[in-house]
């Protein structure tokens, strides 16, 4: 959904090309056909880039218990490593579960069952689209799979499939965001700008969402969830430089999250963030510590 180093649109001269030819489609489309411009829109807006597997993380793959779950929409891709009390990490768009392998080393060694998995069309799951409640319900079952949950560890998008998860009944003692992502408005109006879609194709495609989930954008934001949830203690780290998800989005999360705490840090940036050794060090104190202790 967010346009990262990970999608087709920035990623070389040729794909600058094909942005500009998108935008291009859009201005004409917004004229002569808003529906069919809408409709590529949509089609655009759930469809992930799927991040290869990195060499480094071939011999981590190679030690996990993997296996297919079943899903409406094929089957999802779980990988396991170590014995414990589970923690489940949920990536971000157009990324994958390996995303999260040097965390992953570090809790399988310390004691927990860590688990991930590749959402619908990412990864090693099958489908081709997905849109966020796809996604909430795809981690919904992964999570009645290996649950109970000790802690969840959620990254950019993966943090809004989280919180929507947690409203509809998921349970966890404690969560992880990084660079968390807190709805659905942001990405959608950015991809627009970025497109030069008109406003009414923009619009369209909002009203094909909310008609699918049911509700509005709007109430899809986490400063419209969260006050309403009895929700988890919760640690946030957030590049304060952050280019794709600037950092008031952490801090409008932490102001309406109870019990919850905002690590700023600088030069991690949005994805590596999550390879940050000093990071990975507090979020297993934070797993590790008592409810007496927490966020102290």
């Amino acid at each position: 959904m967010a346009i990262t180093g990970n999608t087709s649109l920035n990623r070389d001269r040729g794909s600058r090309w094909i942005t500009g030819m998108l935008r291009l489609g859009f201005r004409l489309g917004g004229r002569v056909s808003p529906h069919t411009a809408s409709q590529a829109a949509l089609w655009l807006f759930t469809k992930p880039y799927r991040s290869p597997i990195l060499p480094k993380e071939d011999a981590l793959l190679a030690m996990a218990r993997c296996y297919d779950l079943g899903h409406k929409n094929g089957t999802l891709a779980v990988m396991e490593w170590g014995e414990g009390p589970v923690i489940l990490c949920v990536h971000g768009w157009s990324s994958r579960g390996l995303r999260f392998s040097p965390l992953i080393e570090v809790f399988a060694d310390a004691g927990y069952r860590v688990v991930t998995f590749d959402a619908p069309a990412h990864g090693r799951s099958s489908g081709s689209h997905i849109d966020l409640m796809d996604y909430v319900d795809a981690l919904m079952q992964v999570a009645g799979k290996v649950g109970p949950l000790h802690g969840i560890v959620a990254h950019s998008f993966g943090a809004t499939a989280t919180l929507l998860a947690l409203e509809k009944g998921l349970t966890a003692e404690k969560a992880v965001f990084f660079s968390a992502l807190n709805g659905l408005r942001g990405p959608l109006d950015y991809l627009a700008e970025r497109l030069q879609m008109a406003p009414e194709v923009l619009q369209a495609v909002k009203g094909i969402f909310e008609t699918k989930f049911n509700r509005s954008i709007e109430s899809l934001e986490a400063v419209r969830i969260v006050p309403k949830l009895t929700t988890p203690p919760l640690l946030v780290f957030h590049d304060r430089d952050d280019p794709l998800l600037p950092y008031h989005n952490a801090l409008d999360l932490t102001g309406v999250w109870k019990n919850s705490q905002l690590i700023g840090t600088l030069g991690t940036s949005h994805h590596s963030i999550l390879d940050d050794p000093a990071a990975i060090r507090m979020t297993l104190s934070f797993f590790r510590t008592t409810k007496h202790q927490e966020l102290a």
